[in-house]
């Protein structure tokens, strides 16, 4: 791919990756006063997960903080979906169980994994370490004809 498709892609990716985090941030902050009176260590939670999901969202559009912003919010979409499939499984500290029948927490699943799938995309075009794929002359595999 050259390097304007390579740059499209990666802001799609970067555009994806912060709508993801930013509906996250929405839902859960807009749940959160439910779970403080349901269990109040569940709000809390929630709260510090969209604390998180907003430095992420913001971070995402600084190119030197993309790295960390991309890893960041992958860790905070899997210990989300973690703790969602623990709470209708095996539960959650203070018996805290919920049932599958939550479109909430579906809708969650699906932006988790739309974010990581964006993630994966954009790791395409930048590698593990987040620099943007260079051509072979930029690399300096081409020698120069002067």
């Amino acid at each position: 791919m050259g390097s304007l498709g390579a740059s499209a892609t990666s802001v799609s990716a970067v555009l994806v990756g912060c709508v993801s985090a930013l509906a996250l941030l929405m839902i859960h902050t807009y749940l959160a006063p439910m779970h403080l009176e349901e269990q109040r260590y569940i709000g809390v939670l929630f709260l510090v997960a969209s604390v998180l999901l907003a430095g992420v969202a913001v971070c995402l559009v600084i190119p030197a903080a993309q790295l960390l912003a991309w890893w960041s919010g992958a860790a905070v979409c899997v210990g989300m979906a973690l703790g969602y499939v623990a709470s209708r499984t095996v539960g959650l500290p203070n018996g805290y169980q919920e049932t599958w029948r939550d479109t909430w927490g579906t809708t969650c699943l699906v932006l988790e994994a739309v974010y990581l799938l964006a993630l994966a995309l954009w790791l395409r075009g930048h590698g593990a370490y987040g620099r943007q794929d260079q051509s072979p002359r930029q690399q300096g595999r081409v020698s120069s004809p002067l």
